[in-house]
């Protein structure tokens, strides 16, 4: 551009420098957070039991249950969003092969969790295991039989259930991740050319020689 020629001019220059640099700090501090959030997630979904309370994985070895989101391990991401909107609460749910037997067990073990929900291997089992409505459990518990029921549930973004849909979760976020690296390192280059510019306006406006004749 033009020879900066005046004292006015460089102030002027050295204000819209200022206000360049703030933007690029912003900008390296935005990429930064997305980039560790992306980072986290997949972290979280590279757990072994993702999202799984670890109460919930006690009371399974204590009943020698299995989770009933095991059984949904190789779902491509489609898939696993719809039958972790399907499953709701179920996705929690422990499958045991005696579910009356599985009760009387959990009546007597301490646990954090407010409701656990227990899943027969064979569905009919299952419904005679406890009495219409509610009834209480050693006198801490409500056992109460689910009746079949219209659930509207939107479909997970993001759906956790199933090995592949994990991994493919986490492969997006990681390329957003890198995509963020780049775009953060960008911005780190444009703010250190833009403190550069603004050292020079400093040492111009310092000197202050000759820039008023």
């Amino acid at each position: 551009g033009a020879p900066v020629r005046s004292r006015e001019a460089v102030a002027t220059l050295r204000g819209r420098l200022a206000r360049d640099h703030e933007a690029a700090r912003e900008r390296v501090h935005d990429a930064r957070r997305r980039r560790e959030a992306r980072l986290e997630q997949v972290a979280a979904l590279q757990s072994p039991a993702v999202a799984v309370h670890p109460d919930l994985l006690r009371l399974r070895d204590e009943l020698d249950a299995e989770l009933l989101s095991a059984r949904f391990e190789d779902l491509d991401l489609a898939a696993a969003a719809r039958m972790q909107a399907e499953l709701g609460p179920l996705v929690d749910a422990l499958v045991v092969e005696d579910p009356a037997a599985a009760l009387r067990k959990l009546s007597g073990l301490d646990r954090d969790l407010v409701s656990v929900w227990i899943v027969g291997a064979d569905p009919p089992s299952d419904a005679s295991a406890a009495p219409p409505g509610g009834a209480p459990l050693e006198g801490r518990d409500l056992v109460v039989r689910e009746a079949r029921a219209i659930r509207v549930t939107r479909l997970p973004s993001s759906p956790t259930l199933g090995r592949r849909a994990r991994e493919r979760r986490s492969d997006d976020l990681r390329g957003q991740a890198e995509a963020l690296a780049v775009e953060m390192e960008e911005a780190l280059e444009a703010q250190r050319r833009v403190e550069a510019m603004m050292r020079d306006a400093d040492r111009l406006l310092e000197e202050g020689r000759g820039l008023d004749a």
